[in-house]
């Protein structure tokens, strides 16, 4: 319970811890947690980390660096994105590759059923995977839903609406590659010739400004972290591993 109140208190927007900082953190969380068989279930419990940024930014290839890294220190994780292969999910696929209309507000709903059925399932919903202590590590949630659909849809509506995702499933950490909408756009049209619903200029800068305008709404409830995105792929991977070093200090040393 402690260590839940002093994740709790922490600042939302998180600078980049120095190495200083992360041992201070270590030795607080080591004087909380002296009984082992509490330390041993704090250990085995899952997280719940979240990748944000406009199309284009590089989340794919940082979930993978990611997903290594956890990997080689023998943490159980599960990738997953959103909209999800299911079927509210493919039907979502569909609108967005423009071979079936939809209007937005209809749109963002579909979403919310996508990720209430993304949490739930009976059989590969992510709040079952977390309680048997699996790290997930998830391609978009409901700050895209934010980002996106506040293009036409009221912002506070979307956000009252996804608290249905929010208050069952909330991320431990949302991390956010910061891209501009025009080299995202320049990294989307190197070899393609047809785009997304959302895949253009304009819309993406409409985005990326709801993004931060979501973020600032939310700031006392989420914990996020900016990570720039226009560097090499190992130094974003740098900063990104470093912010989970400083949220997470049970990895350290693993």
């Amino acid at each position: 319970m402690a260590l839940a109140q002093q994740e709790d208190n922490q600042t939302n927007h998180i600078n980049l811890p120095s190495k200083e900082r992360r041992q201070v953190k270590v030795q607080t969380f080591t004087k909380i947690v002296k009984e082992p068989k509490l330390l041993h279930s704090i250990l085995m419990k899952g997280k719940f980390i979240v990748f944000e940024g406009i199309d284009g930014s590089g989340k794919g290839t940082q979930i993978a660096l990611l997903l290594e890294k956890l990997k080689k220190r023998n943490i159980p994780t599960h990738s997953t994105f959103e909209p999800t292969d299911g079927p509210i999910g493919s039907l979502i696929r569909n609108i967005l590759r423009k071979r079936i209309t939809a209007d937005e507000q209809s749109i963002a709903a579909l979403f919310l059923a996508d990720r209430l059925d993304h949490i739930h399932n009976e059989v590969n919903g992510m709040l079952k995977l977390l309680e048997a202590g699996r790290w997930i590590i998830c391609d978009r949630y409901y700050f895209s839903t934010y980002a996106y659909h506040s293009t036409h849809v009221d912002m506070d509506w979307l956000i009252e609406a996804n608290a249905l995702a929010a208050d069952k499933m909330r991320p431990d950490l949302v991390l956010y590659i910061d891209l501009s909408p025009q080299e995202a756009l320049d990294r989307i049209s190197k070899g393609r010739t047809n785009f997304d619903l959302f895949e253009n200029k304009e819309r993406l800068e409409l985005v990326s400004n709801n993004y931060n305008e979501a973020f600032q709404k939310l700031a006392d409830k989420e914990t996020i972290v900016k990570i720039k995105g226009d560097d090499s792929p190992e130094h974003i991977h740098n900063k990104i591993w470093s912010a989970l070093l400083d949220k997470f200090p049970i990895l350290e040393g693993r």
